[in-house]
């Protein structure tokens, strides 16, 4: 548990994250950004965003991924199955889902732009594109209707993504369909 000289760790974020304290959170993350993406303890690999979606707190869930929260991490031993972006699609969370993508979208729009670019978006909080997206989530989730709907709002069908191995900004396109 990661611990600072002004008591703010994991673990009291968790708790601001529960009673749905956004302020509160919003002012540990701008002390700590470090927080965001920390587990709750070594056998409990529990993240902020995975309480609020738990909540189903649209608001703090907005807020943690604004503050760079990872919503593909998920929890050993089931991983993929366990990130918070799975598990509002599997539970059907559309809401929470539509802001994941949301901030997705920011992530892939400022990566795509490159660092010299003006960033409109909450937070300072250093961010990294997610690995996939909503489309590949809802396709492997066997779940038509929300890809029918992601579609329409206009989520790009073959949803770029940056491919973080390599040292040059490249883009894969064909994901998911």
């Amino acid at each position: 548990m990661t611990t600072a000289g002004d008591g703010v760790n994991v673990k009291r974020l968790v708790e601001a994250v529960r009673n749905g304290d956004v302020q509160l959170v919003r002012n540990m993350l701008e002390a700590h950004p470090e927080l965001i993406n920390t587990d709750l303890a070594e056998n409990d690999e529990h993240r902020a965003i995975h309480y609020a979606l738990l909540d189903r707190s649209i608001e703090m869930v907005r807020l943690l991924m604004a503050c760079g929260a990872d919503a593909q991490q998920g929890i050993h031993p089931h991983r993929s199955a366990t990130g918070a972006l799975t598990l509002a699609v599997e539970r059907g969370y559309d809401e929470i889902m539509a802001a994941i993508e949301e901030e997705s979208l920011r992530r892939e729009a400022g990566a795509r732009a490159g660092p010299d670019a003006p960033d409109d978006g909450p937070s300072d909080a250093p961010v990294k594109p997610m690995p996939w997206g909503p489309l590949t989530v809802v396709v492997k989730q066997d779940r038509p209707d929300l890809l029918a709907e992601l579609l329409e709002q206009g989520s790009a069908p073959d949803e770029p993504r940056r491919l973080e191995s390599l040292e040059e900004p490249v883009y894969s396109y064909g994901e998911p369909l």
